[in-house]
């Protein structure tokens, strides 16, 4: 299977095959995509592990509260729950916060890293459209997103406040999605590709 991925959503055989999710999680695939909810842990992709600097973009629509996206996620093998990651959520109103999940240093409470929230200028396709394109570019520790191709986050996370959070040896490439207990989220498509 190439590092290089499109997915729509459509085939549930292959959606199957090449991605995993864990227990509780709700989800279907509709003729708009994945529609999912209650995924707490992420439905991820389970085989761009070799990945290291990549472009990630993908069009959602937030039915309810946040959607949120993981990169760099890094996990035993056969086990959905992971070693570590970074996560990004943002919700209509622009409000983008990332975090770190790292075995490493586990958060006492719910064992990954929140950070400061960041007010973005966040804009569906249109005027009149629900749908948000979103890309986000890895390349080493540095971490782009942008919205419909304008930038909206950039920061190095081997510098403060994630420094030491992300040191994590042997990070992964897998990708994925995730939303809180509540909310509703659907993904349409998605694109990977190594840069």
């Amino acid at each position: 299977i190439p590092n290089d991925l499109h997915e729509d959503f459509k085939d549930y055989e292959r959606f199957l095959r090449l991605w995993t999710f864990p227990p509780q999680c709700s989800f279907q695939l509709t003729h708009e995509g994945l529609h999912f909810t209650n995924a707490h842990f992420p439905i991820m992709t389970t085989h761009l592990a070799l990945l290291r600097n990549y472009e990630f973009k993908f069009r959602a629509k937030i039915v309810s509260g946040h959607v949120g996206w993981i990169v760099k996620w890094t996990r035993p093998f056969n086990n959905y729950l992971p070693t570590f990651c970074v996560m990004f959520n943002i919700n209509r109103n622009g409000k983008l916060r990332p975090h770190i999940l790292n075995i490493n240093r586990p958060n006492q409470e719910s064992h990954y890293q929140l950070f400061d929230i960041h007010d973005v200028d966040l804009h569906p396709e249109s005027s009149n459209s629900e749908w948000y394109l979103i890309t986000t570019i890895v390349n080493g520790s540095k971490i782009t997103i942008s919205n419909n191709d304008r930038t909206i986050f950039e920061h190095d996370f081997s510098e403060s406040p994630y420094k030491e959070y992300f040191e994590f040896q042997d990070k992964q490439g897998e990708v994925g999605f995730r939303c809180y207990p509540g909310e509703q989220a659907i993904i349409n498509y998605i694109n990977v590709k190594e840069i």
